[in-house]
């Protein structure tokens, strides 16, 4: 089955000889079929297949089957790639929850000594 016999491939896994790219993110149209797959890669990239790539569209299991393209030795055309979190959103994340478990293990302390004791100093 062709993909121009199928309106939406969104969701659909993409299979290559190579093994599994991605998943389709999304199906570009013009003149009223599927022209391109526009697909989220297993290593977070962004990839657009022509439809003329696409073997077969199997419905039942929801998978595209795609040739590699001769002229890309890597697979599928990159038109983007999707950057991670900078480094220093991390970071800071990590300083954030390790000053509240510092803020909470002090009031903890203190809290248990003013119920021990019954004042706070």
């Amino acid at each position: 089955m062709r993909v121009a016999q199928v309106p939406s491939c969104d969701g659909f896994a993409v299979e290559s000889p190579d093994g599994c790219l991605g998943r389709v993110e999304e199906t570009v149209l013009g003149d009223g079929r599927p022209q391109v797959l526009s697909i989220r890669t297993m290593d977070g990239r962004r990839a657009l297949v022509p439809a003329d790539d696409v073997l077969a569209v199997d419905l039942d299991t929801r998978e595209v089957f795609v040739v590699r393209n001769p002229s890309l030795p890597a697979g599928p055309h990159v038109e983007q790639t999707v950057p991670g979190r900078p480094v220093w959103q991390f970071a800071l994340f990590g300083l954030a929850c390790l000053a509240t478990l510092i803020v909470g293990e002090i009031a903890l302390a203190f809290g248990i000594a003013y119920l021990v004791t019954g004042r706070l100093t």
